[in-house]
């Protein structure tokens, strides 16, 4: 009987798994194949053990209720010619069927630096003959550092963000947009049951020192994709974090229950997390108050932070960003729902953070209710 029991246990746990794997697949018969598959590759067969059987007993569409039978082989038990005990179990597993994500990017200047050491270098040496009539001696190096925003001193009156592009420099915000566009795709994917049934909406919010909504709900990722491109260059200033969470406040209302008429919100705060002020002084992290405020509403807001690049030798980033720079991402990790803040250190680990989030939002939405 002790076998047995541990048995079942197993069991339960197996069929749990199998089912919150199985519920994303689109038709019947494509999850009863999920539950069958996973039990067979992850059921532990120890000898004695005969293989599981997996049954779908009913699917709505957002709930799943499933049956995992096995026959467990006797020892002792033989004596008394009891040579097989029959363990089943059940699992019922339910997933919201609408979710609403709300994206808030930073677009400040701070990406207008360099992507990679490399492109800062190179950004430098382009911009150095330019420098001195602004900040004289203190940038020899050239503009590598937040130079996104016209300051009046660009030859033919472009943007350092035209003249990066124009040199082939690679900045910080070419690469937010490339991952985020790649992230967009993968929550919008057609293939994926939730975005196929339109039961997946995104909006955008584009922030600096104004924050302004790109995109508003939409399954199309097409849509979203052209969203933060639609951000003025004129506008990448500093960074003001009031302003956005003042704007999710009017656009959000309150939590939804999942349904179709009051989705699921979710908050996805794409930041450095530098709350600037002036380049002449210290910046500060973010106020935590500000993201206490909304999540004690009920919405959860996840934070991907992408590290914020230390600028060696740079005049204004010794002065503004270095002071705080141990204390950013404690803050922005406090300021996430718990569990949902994610760290990208440099530019290579931006895709790696964008698909840890997708993969963890996806799961979160089915839960088991038995």
């Amino acid at each position: 009987m002790a076998r047995a029991v541990s048995a079942k246990k197993k069991l339960q746990d197996a069929l749990d798994a199998a089912a919150l794997a199985a519920i994303h697949q689109s038709s019947l018969s494509e999850i009863g194949r999920s539950l069958q598959n996973f039990l067979e590759e992850n059921y532990e067969k120890n000898r004695g053990r005969s293989s599981v059987q997996a049954k779908v007993i009913s699917f709505d569409g957002s709930k799943l209720e499933s049956e995992g039978r096995l026959s467990l082989e006797t020892t002792f038990a033989k004596f008394f010619h009891i040579n097989e005990i029959p363990i089943s179990t059940t699992s019922v597993v339910v997933k919201p069927a609408y979710d609403d994500i709300y994206f808030s990017v930073d677009l400040s200047s701070s990406t207008g630096v360099g992507a990679t050491p490399r492109d800062r270098t190179a950004l430098g040496a382009l911009t150095r003959p330019y420098m001195r009539a602004t900040f004289g001696n203190n940038l020899p190096q050239g503009c590598e550092f937040a130079c996104h925003r016209r300051q009046g001193w660009e030859p033919s009156g472009k943007t350092i963000y035209q003249m990066a592009r124009d040199a082939g420099i690679r900045l910080r915000e070419d690469e937010l947009i490339l991952q985020f566009n790649q992230l967009v795709d993968l929550l919008l994917d057609p293939s994926d049951p939730a975005a196929k049934g339109g039961l997946r909406r995104i909006s955008v919010i584009g922030f600096s020192s104004i924050a302004t909504q790109l995109a508003s709900l939409s399954t199309s990722a097409s849509s979203i994709k052209s969203a933060l491109g639609r951000f003025r260059d004129d506008d990448r200033d500093a960074t003001d974090y009031s302003l956005v969470f003042n704007r999710l406040t009017r656009l959000l209302g309150r939590q939804g229950d999942g349904s179709r008429a009051e989705p699921l919100k979710t908050i996805v705060l794409i930041t450095d997390g530098v709350n600037s002020r002036d380049f002449s002084y210290s910046q500060k992290p973010i106020d935590n108050s500000l993201c206490d405020k909304i999540k004690s509403r009920g919405f959860k807001l996840a934070v991907i932070e992408i590290q914020y690049p230390e600028l060696m030798n740079n005049f204004v980033y010794n002065v503004t960003v270095r002071p705080v720079k141990n204390k950013i991402s404690t803050a922005l990790e406090s300021c996430a729902s718990p569990g949902w803040y994610f760290k990208a250190e440099n530019h290579e680990d931006v895709p790696v953070k964008f698909l840890e989030f997708k993969e963890k939002f996806v799961t979160s939405r089915v839960r088991i209710s038995n």
